[in-house]
């Protein structure tokens, strides 16, 4: 029975994006880049969840409030996270994107015009590029959102080992770090899946964690401080922040490129 609703729920919501897809890449196409090409995805986003007629829930948004600009860090469980996210989220941001998906139809176009900001992590030169602008965007009054794992977790309430960069990028401009929790998105498309199943999806907005002195002992404080308030809103324990690399790689061989860094 559950594969037959997620079928039929797939097809459903591919009928959707079928027709709602290319109206918007049109738009985006024409459209000057900027503050009103982030709003239509925005948009789009709220638009195609009400389609999904999956439950979204929202928490902590109050803590947006005296904390923005900021590093908001997300785990990361599946494709539709950014989706999700765009929705949940009412104030304006900047995603830091896997270079990769410039290449994609439709998400290329809305990253590029949206103003999000991309990286190639295997590139040293572009990986500081990519640092500056991130820096220079909240001192300039934008908010940034990384999802600080790197890649997708799936359904697996497991947080992978977070990197450093979107910690010492709060540090460097001296703008607190808000940590959200997913949940639902790697049960409404799994990393490895095929289809699509509904599922109820929650947002949790933690309270903001502001730095308080500009070293890496502090870029460190951060990040084990927003994984503690990330694991807080997830239902068991997790692998600890500082599991060896190779033991990291064997548990999530399944995991897959994420779409932010």
């Amino acid at each position: 029975m559950s594969t037959i609703v997620a079928l039929l729920f797939t097809g459903y919501l591919s009928v959707a994006l079928l027709l709602t897809l290319p109206p918007l890449w049109a738009a985006l196409l024409i459209m000057p880049a900027g503050r009103t090409a982030d709003r239509l995805v925005r948009r789009w986003s709220r638009f195609i969840l009400r389609l999904s007629l999956c439950r979204l829930r929202v928490s902590g948004i109050e803590h947006l409030a005296t904390s923005l600009p900021a590093v908001l860090v997300s785990n990361h469980r599946s494709y539709v996270d950014a989706i999700v996210l765009m929705a949940a989220i009412p104030a304006e941001f900047h995603f830091v994107a896997y270079h990769g998906v410039l290449t994609w139809p439709v998400v290329g176009t809305a990253i590029r015009k949206a103003g999000h900001l991309t990286v190639d992590r295997s590139d040293r030169a572009a990986r500081l590029a990519c640092a500056r602008a991130m820096t220079e965007t909240l001192r300039h009054g934008g908010s940034l959102l990384v999802f600080p794992e790197g890649m997708m977790t799936g359904p697996s309430n497991d947080l992978l080992p977070f990197r450093l960069g979107a910690f010492r990028t709060a540090v460097e401009a001296g703008r607190p770090v808000v940590p959200i929790t997913l949940e639902g998105t790697g049960i409404m498309l799994p990393v490895d899946g095929r289809l699509l199943r509904p599922s109820p999806l929650d947002v949790t907005i933690h309270a903001p964690i502001a730095p308080i002195a500009r070293n890496r002992a502090e870029m460190g404080r951060l990040r084990r401080q927003a994984r503690l308030e990330m694991t807080s809103a997830l239902p068991r324990t997790h692998e600890p922040a500082n599991m060896p690399q190779n033991v990291r790689r064997a548990t999530h061989s399944r995991s897959r490129e994420s779409t932010t860094t």
